[in-house]
Protein backbone atom coordinates (compact mmCIF):
# COMPACT_ATOMS: atom_id res chain seq x y z
CA UNK A 1 0.00 0.00 0.00
CA UNK A 2 0.97 3.63 -0.68
CA UNK A 3 2.14 5.40 2.16
CA UNK A 4 -0.29 7.87 4.16
CA UNK A 5 -0.07 11.18 4.12
CA UNK A 6 0.92 11.04 7.81
CA UNK A 7 3.65 8.68 6.59
CA UNK A 8 4.85 11.33 4.16
CA UNK A 9 4.82 13.90 6.39
CA UNK A 10 6.66 12.19 9.19
CA UNK A 11 9.28 11.02 6.46
CA UNK A 12 9.52 14.09 5.40
CA UNK A 13 10.67 15.43 8.77
CA UNK A 14 13.19 12.64 9.28
CA UNK A 15 14.56 13.36 5.96
CA UNK A 16 14.88 17.29 6.61
CA UNK A 17 16.57 16.48 9.96
CA UNK A 18 18.76 14.32 8.71
CA UNK A 19 20.10 17.57 6.07
CA UNK A 20 21.35 18.38 9.82
CA UNK A 21 22.94 22.06 8.10
CA UNK A 22 25.81 19.99 5.59
CA UNK A 23 24.39 21.43 2.54
CA UNK A 24 24.09 25.33 1.83
CA UNK A 25 21.88 26.92 -0.93
CA UNK A 26 24.04 28.22 -3.63
CA UNK A 27 21.54 30.76 -4.46
CA UNK A 28 19.63 33.59 -3.12
CA UNK A 29 15.85 32.35 -2.32
CA UNK A 30 12.65 34.64 -2.70
CA UNK A 31 9.60 33.54 -0.70
CA UNK A 32 6.44 35.12 -2.08
CA UNK A 33 3.20 34.94 -0.08
CA UNK A 34 0.04 34.49 -1.81
CA UNK A 35 -3.77 37.32 -1.43
CA UNK A 36 -4.23 37.89 2.02
CA UNK A 37 -0.77 37.26 3.29
CA UNK A 38 1.09 40.28 2.69
CA UNK A 39 3.14 39.91 5.77
CA UNK A 40 4.65 36.75 4.73
CA UNK A 41 3.87 34.97 8.42
CA UNK A 42 2.76 31.97 6.31
CA UNK A 43 6.35 30.63 5.35
CA UNK A 44 6.97 30.68 9.08
CA UNK A 45 7.05 26.42 9.01
CA UNK A 46 9.03 26.28 6.12
CA UNK A 47 11.02 29.36 7.54
CA UNK A 48 11.59 26.95 11.10
CA UNK A 49 12.98 23.82 8.48
CA UNK A 50 15.52 25.99 6.70
CA UNK A 51 16.96 27.52 10.14
CA UNK A 52 17.21 23.85 11.15
CA UNK A 53 18.03 22.45 8.10
CA UNK A 54 20.15 24.56 6.08
CA UNK A 55 23.55 26.52 7.42
CA UNK A 56 23.56 29.84 5.58
CA UNK A 57 19.81 30.18 5.00
CA UNK A 58 18.94 32.94 6.91
CA UNK A 59 21.65 35.10 5.12
CA UNK A 60 20.20 33.50 1.32
CA UNK A 61 16.52 33.52 1.94
CA UNK A 62 14.45 36.35 1.58
CA UNK A 63 10.17 36.60 2.68
CA UNK A 64 8.37 39.23 0.30
CA UNK A 65 6.14 41.46 1.52
CA UNK A 66 3.19 43.45 0.25
CA UNK A 67 1.95 45.40 3.27
CA UNK A 68 3.56 48.77 2.12
CA UNK A 69 2.77 48.30 -1.87
CA UNK A 70 -0.42 50.60 -2.70
CA UNK A 71 -1.08 49.77 -6.50
CA UNK A 72 -2.22 46.10 -6.08
CA UNK A 73 -5.22 45.72 -8.86
CA UNK A 74 -4.10 42.20 -9.65
CA UNK A 75 -1.10 40.16 -9.71
CA UNK A 76 0.73 42.12 -12.61
CA UNK A 77 1.03 45.18 -10.00
CA UNK A 78 2.64 42.96 -7.47
CA UNK A 79 4.71 41.50 -10.13
CA UNK A 80 6.14 45.36 -11.22
CA UNK A 81 7.02 45.14 -7.47
CA UNK A 82 8.52 41.42 -7.21
CA UNK A 83 10.47 42.53 -10.16
CA UNK A 84 11.91 45.81 -8.61
CA UNK A 85 12.74 44.24 -5.36
CA UNK A 86 14.68 41.23 -6.87
CA UNK A 87 16.62 43.74 -10.08
CA UNK A 88 17.93 45.75 -7.21
CA UNK A 89 20.36 42.64 -6.50
CA UNK A 90 19.98 40.71 -9.71
CA UNK A 91 19.62 43.00 -12.58
CA UNK A 92 18.81 42.59 -15.96
CA UNK A 93 22.42 41.56 -17.93
CA UNK A 94 21.61 40.22 -21.62
CA UNK A 95 25.38 38.86 -21.60
CA UNK A 96 24.62 36.89 -18.73
CA UNK A 97 22.02 34.33 -19.24
CA UNK A 98 22.47 31.86 -16.28
CA UNK A 99 19.76 31.54 -13.30
CA UNK A 100 20.92 34.00 -10.67
CA UNK A 101 18.23 33.27 -7.95
CA UNK A 102 15.35 31.23 -7.13
CA UNK A 103 11.91 31.89 -6.05
CA UNK A 104 9.25 29.73 -4.12
CA UNK A 105 5.77 31.04 -4.47
CA UNK A 106 2.76 29.97 -2.70
CA UNK A 107 -0.66 30.68 -4.76
CA UNK A 108 -1.47 34.23 -6.31
CA UNK A 109 2.62 34.92 -5.04
CA UNK A 110 3.24 32.19 -8.49
CA UNK A 111 1.03 34.45 -10.43
CA UNK A 112 3.05 37.34 -8.91
CA UNK A 113 6.67 35.78 -10.04
CA UNK A 114 5.27 35.20 -13.40
CA UNK A 115 3.94 38.60 -13.98
CA UNK A 116 7.88 39.31 -12.71
CA UNK A 117 9.58 37.57 -15.65
CA UNK A 118 7.00 38.16 -18.06
CA UNK A 119 5.46 41.57 -19.01
CA UNK A 120 2.10 40.64 -19.21
CA UNK A 121 0.86 44.04 -20.28
CA UNK A 122 2.92 43.94 -23.13
CA UNK A 123 1.52 43.81 -27.06
CA UNK A 124 2.83 41.07 -27.86
CA UNK A 125 3.67 39.62 -24.58
CA UNK A 126 7.44 39.84 -23.88
CA UNK A 127 10.03 39.01 -21.20
CA UNK A 128 9.84 41.79 -18.37
CA UNK A 129 13.50 42.92 -18.33
CA UNK A 130 15.14 44.23 -15.38
CA UNK A 131 15.99 41.39 -13.27
CA UNK A 132 18.07 38.56 -14.40
CA UNK A 133 16.57 35.33 -14.88
CA UNK A 134 15.59 33.00 -12.53
CA UNK A 135 17.25 29.38 -11.73
CA UNK A 136 14.28 28.16 -10.05
CA UNK A 137 10.74 28.49 -10.28
CA UNK A 138 8.76 26.27 -8.20
CA UNK A 139 4.86 27.18 -7.12
CA UNK A 140 2.59 25.94 -4.77
CA UNK A 141 -0.89 25.74 -5.43
CA UNK A 142 -0.81 28.53 -7.65
CA UNK A 143 -4.16 29.01 -9.95
CA UNK A 144 -2.18 29.61 -13.07
CA UNK A 145 -6.11 28.67 -14.32
CA UNK A 146 -8.00 30.67 -12.39
CA UNK A 147 -10.14 29.11 -9.34
CA UNK A 148 -13.96 28.06 -9.42
CA UNK A 149 -14.72 30.32 -6.13
CA UNK A 150 -13.37 33.34 -6.85
CA UNK A 151 -16.65 35.11 -6.72
CA UNK A 152 -17.61 33.89 -3.19
CA UNK A 153 -14.10 34.49 -2.09
CA UNK A 154 -14.95 38.20 -2.53
CA UNK A 155 -17.24 37.75 0.47
CA UNK A 156 -14.94 36.62 2.54
CA UNK A 157 -14.13 38.68 5.85
CA UNK A 158 -10.93 38.79 5.01
CA UNK A 159 -11.64 40.37 1.34
CA UNK A 160 -14.70 42.91 2.22
CA UNK A 161 -14.25 46.28 2.80
CA UNK A 162 -11.05 46.15 0.70
CA UNK A 163 -11.16 47.34 -3.00
CA UNK A 164 -7.89 46.00 -3.64
CA UNK A 165 -8.54 42.42 -2.74
CA UNK A 166 -11.90 42.59 -4.75
CA UNK A 167 -10.02 43.08 -7.89
CA UNK A 168 -7.07 40.94 -6.56
CA UNK A 169 -10.31 38.19 -6.55
CA UNK A 170 -11.61 39.36 -10.05
CA UNK A 171 -8.27 38.24 -11.73
CA UNK A 172 -8.51 35.21 -10.62
CA UNK A 173 -11.55 34.10 -12.41
CA UNK A 174 -10.71 31.00 -14.55
CA UNK A 175 -11.99 33.24 -17.64
CA UNK A 176 -9.97 36.95 -16.34
CA UNK A 177 -7.91 38.75 -19.25
CA UNK A 178 -5.17 38.76 -17.26
CA UNK A 179 -4.96 34.44 -16.63
CA UNK A 180 -5.79 34.19 -20.36
CA UNK A 181 -2.80 36.51 -21.34
CA UNK A 182 -0.98 34.85 -18.54
CA UNK A 183 -1.64 31.13 -20.17
CA UNK A 184 -1.12 32.17 -23.72
CA UNK A 185 2.41 34.08 -21.98
CA UNK A 186 3.78 30.71 -21.10
CA UNK A 187 6.35 30.00 -23.96
CA UNK A 188 8.10 33.28 -22.85
CA UNK A 189 9.44 31.79 -19.49
CA UNK A 190 11.85 29.88 -21.96
CA UNK A 191 13.75 33.03 -21.66
CA UNK A 192 13.54 33.63 -18.02
CA UNK A 193 13.69 30.75 -16.24
CA UNK A 194 15.77 27.74 -15.80
CA UNK A 195 13.81 24.89 -13.79
CA UNK A 196 9.74 25.21 -13.06
CA UNK A 197 8.03 22.58 -10.68
CA UNK A 198 4.45 23.05 -9.91
CA UNK A 199 3.28 21.62 -6.75
CA UNK A 200 -0.52 21.03 -6.21
CA UNK A 201 -2.04 20.14 -3.19
CA UNK A 202 -4.06 16.50 -3.29
CA UNK A 203 -6.23 16.70 0.07
CA UNK A 204 -8.63 19.38 -0.16
CA UNK A 205 -12.75 18.18 0.67
CA UNK A 206 -13.71 21.03 -1.22
CA UNK A 207 -11.63 22.24 -4.17
CA UNK A 208 -9.67 25.73 -3.93
CA UNK A 209 -6.98 25.45 -6.42
CA UNK A 210 -8.24 22.49 -9.09
CA UNK A 211 -5.18 20.28 -10.14
CA UNK A 212 -5.70 21.60 -13.87
CA UNK A 213 -5.33 25.11 -12.72
CA UNK A 214 -2.55 24.48 -9.55
CA UNK A 215 -0.13 22.92 -13.12
CA UNK A 216 0.91 25.19 -15.61
CA UNK A 217 1.46 21.99 -18.40
CA UNK A 218 -2.22 20.53 -17.68
CA UNK A 219 -3.27 21.13 -21.21
CA UNK A 220 -0.14 20.88 -23.24
CA UNK A 221 3.58 19.30 -22.94
CA UNK A 222 6.20 21.36 -21.74
CA UNK A 223 8.23 20.67 -24.60
CA UNK A 224 5.35 21.98 -26.91
CA UNK A 225 5.37 25.09 -25.20
CA UNK A 226 9.28 25.92 -24.83
CA UNK A 227 11.30 22.90 -25.98
CA UNK A 228 14.19 21.38 -23.56
CA UNK A 229 14.57 24.10 -21.30
CA UNK A 230 13.08 25.34 -18.88
CA UNK A 231 12.63 21.66 -17.51
CA UNK A 232 9.52 21.12 -15.93
CA UNK A 233 8.22 18.80 -13.43
CA UNK A 234 4.66 19.01 -11.74
CA UNK A 235 3.99 16.78 -8.01
CA UNK A 236 0.92 16.23 -6.21
CA UNK A 237 1.27 16.38 -2.22
CA UNK A 238 -1.15 13.81 -0.71
CA UNK A 239 -3.37 15.19 2.47
CA UNK A 240 -2.04 19.01 1.61
CA UNK A 241 -5.32 21.04 1.54
CA UNK A 242 -4.62 24.89 -0.17
CA UNK A 243 -4.71 26.37 3.36
CA UNK A 244 -6.32 25.87 6.90
CA UNK A 245 -4.87 23.21 9.03
CA UNK A 246 -3.24 20.58 6.45
CA UNK A 247 -1.87 23.71 4.15
CA UNK A 248 0.52 23.04 1.76
CA UNK A 249 3.14 25.26 2.76
CA UNK A 250 3.39 23.75 6.01
CA UNK A 251 3.78 20.17 4.99
CA UNK A 252 6.59 18.53 5.77
CA UNK A 253 6.62 16.53 2.89
CA UNK A 254 6.38 19.31 0.60
CA UNK A 255 9.36 21.20 2.23
CA UNK A 256 11.47 18.24 2.04
CA UNK A 257 10.66 18.09 -1.36
CA UNK A 258 11.48 21.79 -1.91
CA UNK A 259 15.06 21.69 -0.29
CA UNK A 260 15.35 18.55 -2.96
CA UNK A 261 15.04 20.51 -5.79
CA UNK A 262 16.89 23.99 -4.10
CA UNK A 263 19.61 21.76 -2.63
CA UNK A 264 19.67 19.07 -5.26
CA UNK A 265 17.79 19.63 -8.29
CA UNK A 266 15.26 16.93 -7.60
Amino acid sequence: MPPTPSELRAAGRDWLGNLAKRYPLQRRLYLVPGICNEDAQMWDTIWHWGMLSIPNWADYVERIRFETLTARDDFRDFGDHVRGLIAARYPYDPTHQVGEFDVVCYSMGGLDAFAAMVDLRATPVAPAHGMAKAFHFITLDTPFGGVPNWALRRSFPDMTGRPDRQTQCDALAPDSPQLRTLRGARGVLAGVAERIVCYSAGGDSAVQVPLESSNLCYDAPAASLWGAAPTYDSHLIPGASHAGESAIFDNEYLIASVFGQLLFGR
